[in-house]
């Protein structure tokens, strides 16, 4: 976005801010000594503060970075304000009655991990046959530029291959929020096996827990903190059989699925854009009082 190496020349364009710099930072370079981690530590020097999503970015900001703490707020990803409610009014409307709807929402890459949701789909499927899978979102814009869409013509072979083309729906196209809201109110569950470990944030997870979705995910660092003590299903990377079994666990416990849904509902409380942008204000003001008393 702002040209040079790694976005280097951000750190000049920051430097001829005269005005106290908050930053937000949507991913922690795993290794500091990068030059990806060379430009966050110089800017993050620069700037009177510095946002992050998770206690664990802070961390490591602090450990890996040499982040001054009082420098750093923890603020969740924002959401929309959504009604705790139920999926058969939604799933009406989309003529998916009677489905026990998995789903996702996302630009489609390699790195999302979608085909071993598909494969714990076929092992779904055996036990929960009305089981639907929702693929939802066009392939990232960078990707289609490189190589069109040969990960989702794979996917789709995938699903040919499995037998499977009735529990499998893919939604190819740009997602509006409207759209969205009323995608994520349709589904029963939402996974995201992605595939990045470090992963220090989604969007896409955050709009779940606020719509208090029961959710699956891989190990990367946001789900892990997020669906924490309860709140979700953490399965290891790679594993469909695994998925497959959190899937049956929550359609057969239908008490437990509601008890995770209202845990995750609360905890997105805090998650709503009001709450997040009511505490950027109290960042701001924050940083505005600290350097007028320099």
């Amino acid at each position: 976005i702002f040209g040079g190496n790694c976005g280097e020349y951000v750190i000049a364009f920051v430097k001829a801010i005269k005005k106290p710099v908050i930053i937000t930072c949507h991913t922690i370079p795993e290794d500091p000594g990068s030059t990806y981690g060379n430009v966050l530590r110089k800017l993050c020097l620069l700037v009177s503060g510095v946002v992050v999503m998770m206690e664990q970015s802070e961390k490591k900001l602090v450990a890996d970075y040499g982040v001054e703490r009082k420098k750093i707020v923890v603020i969740p990803h924002g959401t929309p304000d959504l009604p705790f409610t139920t999926t058969d009014r939604f799933k009406k409307n989309k003529g998916l009655g009677g489905r026990f709807v998995l789903g996702n929402i996302n630009l489609v890459s390699e790195n999302k991990g979608l085909e071993y949701t598909i494969e714990a789909v076929a092992k779904v499927a055996e036990v929960i046959p009305e089981v639907l899978y929702l693929a939802i979102g066009q392939t990232h814009p960078g990707i289609l530029a490189d190589v069109g869409e040969k990960y989702r013509n794979f996917l789709k072979q995938r699903v040919k291959e499995l037998g499977i083309q009735k529990n499998v729906r893919f939604v190819n196209e740009y997602v509006s929020l409207e759209n969205l809201v009323v995608w994520l109110q349709t589904m029963d569950v939402y996974i995201t096996p992605y595939l990045d470990p470090q992963q220090s944030s989604s969007g896409a997870l955050a709009y779940a827990l606020g719509a208090g979705k029961s959710c699956i995910s891989t190990l990367y660092s946001y789900a892990e903190e997020v669906l924490a003590k309860g709140r979700g299903v953490l399965v290891p990377f790679r594993d469909s059989q695994a998925i497959a079994k959190a899937v049956i666990d929550l359609y057969e416990n239908k008490n437990r699925k509601m008890l995770a849904q209202k845990r995750v509902y609360e905890y997105g409380r805090h998650m709503t854009w009001s709450a997040v942008a009511l505490q950027h204000l109290d960042m701001f003001e924050m940083v505005i009082k600290r350097n007028k008393l320099k």
